[in-house]
């Protein structure tokens, strides 16, 4: 009885001390999410940027001697598209690097068991 207490309290030991390791691939996914989200901002502001950047243009070209409301509005919109613009290209080039960056080294993460003479069981290798 003794014997298997202990081996229970070993067990637990064990696993518990396993169980808060957080192992790269995690890692990597969560990584990939994020940049993947960078991306799509990064996307988003750039397509309504570019749109509003062009739309202020013309408004503005249009009432440029004529109405002095609509041609501050046309300048407001500019300047929201530009800012837009300013925004979402370096978001989306970065979002798209990263994770292009993290998808490859979460598929050259890989599990191997190892049969040599030195160590033997799982071990975790990274290709480059």
């Amino acid at each position: 009885m003794k014997l298997f207490i202990a081996l229970f309290l070993m067990v637990l030991v064990t696993v518990a001390s396993q169980a808060q390791y957080r192992n790269d691939s995690t890692t990597y996914v969560i990584k990939i999410q994020k940049y993947h989200d960078m991306r799509t901002v990064g996307t988003l502001l750039t397509i309504a940027g570019s749109g509003m950047f062009v739309a202020g243009l013309v408004t503005m070209a249009d009432n440029l001697l004529g109405d002095d409301q609509k041609f501050e509005n046309g300048l407001v919109v500019y300047v929201l598209g530009a800012a837009s613009l300013g925004a979402g290209i370096p978001l989306w080039i970065v979002g798209a690097h990263n994770h292009k960056k993290y998808s490859e080294k979460l598929r050259a993460l890989t599990l191997n068991f190892n049969a040599g003479a030195s160590y033997r069981g799982l071990t975790l290798r990274y290709r480059f």
